[in-house]
């Protein structure tokens, strides 16, 4: 009988770095190796699983995401060990939630992408820096709750967006290419006016913000869920719209008194400010300070009457407030100033001008 010689061999796993070890017949054909994939819309990703280490070019479409997992070829990689994501040339678009959720992600390179999908980066705490250097769209709340962003950068020639710094642009109305105190800005956006750039439901933003002496409105949701706002200069603005810093919760202090309008849940449960000026308020939406848990002071100024266009339930769950400055006028008589206030939410264990 005819003996048949046997060899051993290595063969990679394309993209896994793990070996195989596959036996075969001297006298058998060796299979073809596949030809190599284009790069048409894959990224490089940093993350590790119980039992395998991935750092490889991965197909986005075999890449997915369930629950607190990203999968590929059958392979489960817990979001949480995820630290970096650089896309490929040709990935310029990121789907809807891509990213949602993974805390440990610090780095991603965004040069190349135009378009980010909704919520693909909401949750994502440890990123501290994004570039969106050729970024011409942004769906509602991509960057939701990116708590630790310090530092942002942009084209100076892109014709979509551009960055205003508090500390140097916004003083003179000029873009800037990066900013570590700003906030994005859509070109086009109506004189006076700054609005939502992630959709129509928030936008990005870090640092101290400052805006530009014509601003006078800050538009609906135009920051929901920027919560990487330190302090927040309001001097010249007279309208803040419905959800325009909500769940803002890092604000530590905010200037305002040039305030006239503000609207339904503005500012609720945002920041850990504990005053708050509305000398020159005459309407407040519902619900427009609820949860700001640590406000402990505030400036209702010099009025005659108690306030006629003040919503329902303004200072829900504001349970901090000590006093409460209203003018002579309308503090003369402190049980209706009591009542009135008391109906809009504040609880009652809180002076006025001082005085029980």
């Amino acid at each position: 009988m005819k003996k048949i010689k046997l060899i051993t061999g290595l063969v990679g796993i394309i993209g896994l770095g793990a070996t195989t070890v596959v036996t075969s017949c001297s006298n058998v054909k060796p299979t073809p190796k596949p030809k190599p994939v284009p790069n048409l819309d894959e990224f490089r990703i940093d993350a590790s699983s119980e039992d395998a280490l991935i750092n490889a070019i991965v197909p986005f479409k075999t890449f997915a995401n369930t629950g607190n997992y990203f999968t590929y070829n059958n392979v489960s990689y817990n979001k949480s060990t995820i630290s970096k994501v650089t896309f490929s040339p040709k990935q310029n678009d990121i789907p809807y939630e891509a990213f949602y959720g993974c805390h440990s992600l610090l780095s991603i390179d965004l040069a190349n992408v135009a378009h980010i999908g909704g919520f693909a980066f909401a949750y994502c705490t440890g990123i501290e820096s994004i570039s969106l250097r050729n970024v011409t769209a942004i769906d509602n709340n991509a960057f939701f709750e990116c708590t630790g962003l310090s530092h942002m950068d942009i084209a100076i020639d892109n014709s979509i967006y551009q960055l205003i710094d508090s500390t140097a642009g916004a003083t003179f109305g000029l873009p800037v290419t990066s900013t570590e105190n700003g906030y994005l800005h859509r070109v086009n956006d109506e004189f006076g006016k700054v609005s939502a750039t992630a959709g129509n439901d928030g936008g990005l933003a870090c640092g101290d913000i400052k805006f530009a002496e014509n601003v006078n409105t800050v538009g609906v949701a135009a920051f929901d869920g920027c919560t990487s706002i330190g302090q927040l200069d309001l001097n010249r603005v007279a309208i803040v719209s419905e959800n325009a810093f909500r769940y803002c919760n890092n604000i530590t202090s905010i200037v305002s008194p040039s305030l006239m309008a503000i609207g339904k849940s503005a500012f609720s449960y945002s920041g850990i400010f504990t005053s708050i000026n509305l000398t020159s308020a005459f309407q407040i939406g519902d619900d427009a300070f609820v949860g700001c848990s640590l406000l402990a002071a505030i400036d209702l100024g010099n009025r005659d009457s108690e306030p006629e266009f003040f919503g329902a339930d303004i200072f829900q769950s504001v349970a901090k407030v000590g006093n409460v400055t209203v003018s002579d006028d309308w503090g003369a008589d402190t049980s209706n100033v009591k009542l009135f206030l008391t109906e809009k939410g504040l609880p009652e264990k809180w002076t006025i001008n001082g005085q029980s």
